[in-house]
């Protein structure tokens, strides 16, 4: 399993009952049509992928959202053609590595284009939350960007800080032990 570093042309095309593909960690290329003509393909793990080839996910119709790794260096020419479902991509790395990842996808990936790109990397200096502060003497909260708000620490809550997100995002609360 983590010896295979290339998932050959051809490798699992019009394999139409797979499902799931889970990469391990030592692929760093998917060649061209690797996954082609997979219409039953709902999920894929790229692991550390270096290298998407051409038509890879060529009718992969069911596939809606993908997450691509900030390992990776350039996408093949219409890597993504077919996918008439892909509405979410998520990737790994900052928007500037987006920016220069994007100099290097190929021609006929309308899907990818035209799905929700969302960076989800952290520039130097930047936090993973959307907002974050004190609540209390000894209590702290943050609200991600899937809209948790998360209250932690020790004691008792004193503040609302993050009602001003009520009407907004927030979709969740956690309410960490220790939090009185």
């Amino acid at each position: 399993k983590d010896n295979v570093t290339l998932i050959d042309y051809w490798a699992f095309s019009d394999c139409i009952g797979i499902e799931t593909v889970t990469l391990g960690s030592s692929v760093k290329k998917i060649g061209n049509y690797a996954f082609s003509g997979c219409t039953s393909l709902e999920s894929i793990d790229l692991g550390n992928v270096q290298e998407l080839g051409s038509c890879i996910f060529w009718d992969c119709d069911l596939l809606e959202s993908i997450t691509i790794p900030e390992s990776v260096t350039s996408i093949g020419e219409s890597a993504f053609s077919g996918c008439t479902n892909l509405s979410t991509v998520h990737y790994l790395g900052t928007e500037t590595m987006w920016d220069r990842l994007a100099e290097n996808i190929d021609d006929g990936n309308d899907p990818l284009w035209n799905a929700d790109i969302r960076c989800e990397g952290l520039s130097p200096g930047e936090s993973e939350y959307l907002d974050e502060g004190t609540c209390g003497e000894n209590t702290r909260w943050h609200l991600d960007v899937e809209g948790t708000v998360t209250v932690f620490g020790e004691g008792e809550v004193t503040q609302t800080p993050w009602k001003k997100h009520a009407n907004t995002i927030i979709r969740k609360v956690v309410v960490e032990s220790g939090v009185t």
